[in-house]
């Protein structure tokens, strides 16, 4: 299985996306699974979520984007439920990950650095 490295500039900015991804992980939302992480280089290894939406935006038909639509808020609304606001849901932000046994994709929703929880003041 391929990884995502994402590393960070403060140590700040890298225990937050950890601390939420982590909770959010706990409750098998959307968001990539945390495989590694090394708190001296701020570094976190998820696993690859596939590629951007903003990449294939203009690839996938309308049928399929009226699909992801639903999935999104679908995505949004359960993490806001487990008392996590995003802020910054954006094509950049969501990922598609395709089954090509099954035709079947998973939608991820990424990058939680401006993100903000009522379970982590």
């Amino acid at each position: 299985m391929n990884y995502f490295e994402k590393r960070f500039e403060n140590s700040y900015s890298y225990f937050r996306e950890f601390q939420i991804m982590s909770y959010l992980n706990q409750r098998r939302a959307s968001v990539p699974l945390i495989k590694e992480c090394i708190f001296s280089e701020k570094k976190i290894s998820m696993e690859n979520t596939g590629i951007s939406l903003s990449s294939i935006k203009d690839d996938i038909s309308l049928d399929m984007k009226i699909d992801i639509a639903i999935r999104i808020i679908t995505i949004v609304k359960n993490i806001f439920l487990y008392g996590v606001s995003h802020f910054d849901v954006a094509l950049r932000n969501l990922t598609l990950l395709k089954d090509g046994s099954k035709g079947e994709y998973k939608l991820f929703l990424i990058d939680f650095g401006i993100a903000v929880s009522r379970e982590f003041p």
